[in-house]
């Protein structure tokens, strides 16, 4: 059994109907009587309050595992820092909870536009301030991507599977070269594979 939240998005709904394509049923989180054992897609608010009653486990980096990676990775400096530096900012920059979504994750003009009433010990990672072309969610099995899919362009929600299209075949061979590299530094990894405009 698959467990998603009742408010579907477009993404959910396509993860919906191919677990009902494998003869998963597909349920609503809010539905009374769930019972596990059941897979979990959605926030982890949530799964941590239904993983118990459900049977699953919750599967999270660290917080700061993100700003471990070498610039080599990432395409530029990605640090972890609390809101209560962020709050001091003086320059636009990315900034976005870790894990949850207790703030939005958007391009900040400075530390003043955060919201005011977040606990300034909130973990946050900060980084300078990119235009992300396409974006891309690979699954990595020992070391070695499973499956990929775009799920963004410039931002906007456009999930489709990876080499549908000619843009995404012309840049499917510099996608694995690149996880290749990125599982052999840290491997099992579930990624967001970011091109910025220039390249990854």
């Amino acid at each position: 059994m698959l467990v998603m939240p009742g408010r579907r998005t477009s993404t959910m709904e396509l993860l919906a109907a191919e677990a009902a394509r494998r003869g998963m049923s597909v349920r609503a989180a809010e539905e009374p009587g769930l019972a596990g054992p059941a897979y979990w897609y959605g926030g982890p608010v949530a799964g941590a309050r239904l993983a118990g009653r459900l049977g699953f486990a919750l599967l999270e980096p660290a917080d700061g595992w993100l700003g471990e990676l070498s610039d080599e990775f990432t395409g530029r400096q990605v640090r972890v820092g609390t809101v209560a530096g962020a709050w001091a900012i003086d320059r636009p920059t990315f900034v976005k909870p870790p894990r949850d979504k207790s703030f939005p994750a958007d391009v900040y003009a400075d530390g003043s536009r955060l919201p005011s009433a977040l606990d300034p010990a909130t973990p946050v990672l900060l980084s300078d301030v990119v235009t992300f072309a396409a974006e891309y969610r690979l699954f990595l099995l020992d070391g070695h991507i499973a499956t990929a899919s775009r799920y963004a362009v410039f931002g906007r929600l456009d999930p489709r599977p990876l080499g549908t299209d000619r843009a995404d075949r012309a840049t499917t061979a510099q996608i694995t070269e690149f996880a290749d590299r990125l599982a052999a530094a840290d491997p099992a990894r579930v990624l967001d594979v970011v091109l910025r405009a220039g390249g990854p």
